[in-house]
């Protein structure tokens, strides 16, 4: 099985803990592939190509999609956490407890598995 993270694996984990991610699915027998070229740019029925032409051929591909924090709020002039985040875990603003923060903007991704 291959797993094409369309980036990087686990952008939202620290380095140590992207490592470590990567160390366990490779120990599961798992194919990573991720960087800058990383990122599905065509699919046919029995393959996925890769942004460096790369193609990844196999019986079933699965696609999914991860998300994204959108900017609006650090645009807005709120304060928000190392990843964009304007709200806590209770979707309430960091900066001040009257407003509530929440959304995310998708993005898609595919893993393919051979």
């Amino acid at each position: 099985m291959t797993l094409v993270c369309g980036g990087t694996l686990g952008p939202y984990l620290h380095t140590r803990g992207r490592r470590s991610a990567a160390k366990r699915l490779v120990k599961l027998g798992m194919t990573v592939i991720d960087g800058l070229d990383a990122k599905a740019t065509a699919l046919s029925r029995d393959a996925v190509r890769l942004a460096n032409g790369l193609e990844l051929p196999g019986a079933v591909t699965v696609r999914t999609v991860g998300f994204d924090v959108p900017d609006l709020a650090a645009r807005s002039g709120l304060s928000t956490d190392a990843m964009g985040r304007a709200s806590d875990e209770r979707l309430t603003s960091m900066e001040d407890e009257r407003i509530l923060a929440a959304g995310t903007r998708q993005r898609r991704r595919t893993r393919r598995c051979a």
